[in-house]
């Protein structure tokens, strides 16, 4: 996952905390923060993964007595804060999900694939006769050409997720 620079308050909305939390950690407890005033992330949500779990075992008085039970919350803990980062990304429209992707390049792909399966009726003709390495060349610079051309345009047809709408048959979409 890409690395990004959020503000104070965005931090405190990701971690479901105040602004004043989010002061207080980084400067009583070290939650590192860049020169410039913003939160690194995923690595700030590392740090409070592992500062919460600390704090439990603090708690306890030791690593022996931490029970299986604050294990398990912390791990959901993390996992649901997971879930909220994919969801989050997914809504801005930097994350799409396999299914999606895999469609989109299988089109790609298809459209490149009918031009290659052209190419041979097509330039035959144009190709019999050819009398030196420099004509032959440009034909076949011609279908580099053609089979680039197709490829682009196919590309062109994959729609934009800007994070304003789900990508076409998206789960959510099918759902709704």
């Amino acid at each position: 996952m890409p690395q990004e620079n959020i503000t104070q308050a965005e931090l405190a909305k990701r971690l479901d905390r105040t602004t004043k939390q989010i002061r207080n950690l980084t400067s009583r407890h070290g939650m590192p923060r860049n020169a410039d005033g913003s939160y690194p992330w995923p690595e700030s949500h590392e740090w409070w993964v592992k500062f919460k779990m600390e704090e439990k075992d603090r708690r306890r008085g030791n690593d022996a007595g931490v029970s299986d039970l604050d294990r398990a919350r912390a791990a959901k803990e993390w996992a649901l804060a997971k879930m909220r980062e994919l969801e989050l990304e997914e809504r801005m429209g930097e994350l799409v999900s396999a299914d999606y992707l895999a469609r989109q390049v299988e089109d790609c792909c298809t459209a490149v694939r009918a031009t290659l399966n052209n190419v041979p009726g097509k330039y035959a003709p144009r190709i019999i006769g050819v009398d030196s390495v420099g004509k032959a060349q440009l034909i076949l610079q011609d279908v580099v050409d053609e089979v680039l051309r197709s490829l682009q345009e196919a590309a062109e047809q994959i729609p934009d997720t800007d994070g304003d709408a789900d990508p076409p048959d998206s789960p959510r979409e099918v759902a709704a």
